[in-house]
């Protein structure tokens, strides 16, 4: 008799190393694209209202975020790992550990004493994520 269910230990593996199915997002280039496209005309408009400047780096970085989440997605199971020293696995396995991190906490957010801090760990948690996308969007 088995001690455990040979199935869902080897997908517990794969949620932990990150080589699972991607779930599919087709909407995220045409979101990307719509980004960059508003981030364009905010910088027309930066001419005229400064303002607009600080709106087209936000979009700018929106649409380098969707398009970290498009290189995410590009991997499929089984297909070779990059290098050891590509920046992109490194990105693309911190971001996986900050997001069960974010799980974690939100999983503790409801602790009557620590709620609180649990609570901000993870929304701080979220904008590192979207840092990571960010970087990997725009290749730096």
């Amino acid at each position: 008799m088995e001690a455990y269910d040979k199935e869902k230990t080897a997908r517990v593996w794969q949620r932990v190393r990150g080589d699972g199915p991607a779930q599919d997002l087709p909407e995220l280039p045409a979101l990307a694209a719509e980004e960059s496209a508003l981030a364009a005309l905010y910088r027309q408009m930066a001419g005229q209202r400064p303002e607009c400047r600080s709106l087209a780096r936000d979009c700018g970085r929106f649409a380098a975020i969707l398009r970290g989440i498009c290189l995410f997605q590009e991997r499929q199971p089984g297909k070779a790992a990059p290098p050891e020293g590509n920046i992109r696995n490194g990105l693309r396995l911190c971001c996986a550990r900050t997001l069960r991190c974010i799980d974690a906490y939100e999983k503790l957010a409801d602790h009557p004493e620590y709620g609180c801090v649990f609570r901000r760990l993870a929304e701080a948690k979220k904008e590192q994520v979207c840092k990571l996308l960010e970087l990997a969007g725009t290749g730096k």
